[in-house]
């Protein structure tokens, strides 16, 4: 015989019952998910569906998380043959709005070109041409600021 201590009265060797009680959720969104000590346990719906986990008596970390909600983490203390229900609410996070490009650097001024005259455009290892480049129009990496005139004027 087992005493509620958990004890075998009945001279035998003793019993060890680990000391437990159950944790219940009411937390939205359900789809959150539920971890334990950093030990992922299932969805709040999981949870709800096996009618509560059942831990070991003591302190824990509970940490719910979702897409789009802010991380929720809480110590909790689970009381030996009893249920504590948590219930809360994850914060929604609105998508950050996208960043505005930064307007692209104007092209150099083109020096005046007399008749008959040919200047080059270059910028080493990336541009070369009789028209100023744009920088609309570069390859990556390209820095209008490396341009050189080139020519007679």
């Amino acid at each position: 015989m087992v005493s509620a201590e958990g004890m075998d009265t009945s001279g035998r060797a003793p019993v060890v019952v680990e000391a437990s009680g159950e944790l219940r959720l009411s937390v939205t969104p359900e789809r959150a998910q539920v971890f334990v000590d950093g030990f992922y346990m299932g969805t709040v719906e999981d949870v709800a569906n096996r009618r509560g986990l059942w831990l070991a008596a003591g302190p824990h970390r509970l940490e719910l998380r979702a897409i789009g909600y802010r991380t929720l983490s809480v110590d909790i203390v689970i009381t030996p043959r009893d249920t504590l229900t948590y219930q809360g609410e994850l914060e929604f996070m609105p998508p950050a709005a996208p960043q505005p490009s930064p307007a692209p650097a104007p092209a150099p001024p083109a020096p005046p070109i007399a008749s008959g005259s040919s200047v080059m455009y270059v910028i080493p290892n990336c541009y070369i041409g009789n028209v100023p480049p744009r920088p609309s129009r570069l390859p990556a990496g390209c820095d209008i600021k490396n341009v050189e005139v080139l020519g007679r004027r």
